[in-house]
């Protein structure tokens, strides 16, 4: 499988994300065996901010990067990552095991979009619902 298996548990609002746009994310992650949620692995739900992150810049895993095209502001999804497009045969010292499929939860909280920043200078104002 070279593309996670998503269901999205919410649809969000406004326009949808796409490649170049900044979003900060709340997220749990789970390893996943014989299609059950197995061991929370990652995660930030008890954090004061979210993960942030350009898509398309390689910083997160190609599984989210995929997974996450498409979503809008406030939406949420389940996203079932591959191996390959997760940590792969190296898996990730002490938390994942090598080739483990994964699952995430993911909730889109702000969401700073290409086009708009192209009209604006970069600040927090460009941030949809900044303060919620």
């Amino acid at each position: 499988m070279n593309r996670p298996m998503t269901q999205d548990l919410a649809q969000g609002e406004g326009p949808t994300l796409e490649e170049g746009d900044t979003v900060e994310v709340e997220f749990t992650g789970w390893l996943l065996g014989n299609g059950k949620l197995g061991k929370v692995f990652d995660g930030n739900s008890d954090k004061e901010k979210g993960l942030r992150f350009r898509l398309g810049k390689g910083k997160v895993l190609k599984g989210w990067e995929k997974g996450v095209l498409g979503m809008r502001k406030d939406g949420q999804r389940l996203i079932l990552v591959p191996s390959s497009l997760g940590y792969g045969e190296r898996g990730l010292a002490g938390h994942v095991p090598p080739n483990a499929n994964l699952a995430f939860n993911i909730l889109i909280k702000r969401v700073l979009h290409a086009s708009w920043a192209s009209f604006y200078s970069c600040t927090s104002l460009q941030w949809q619902n900044l303060d919620p």
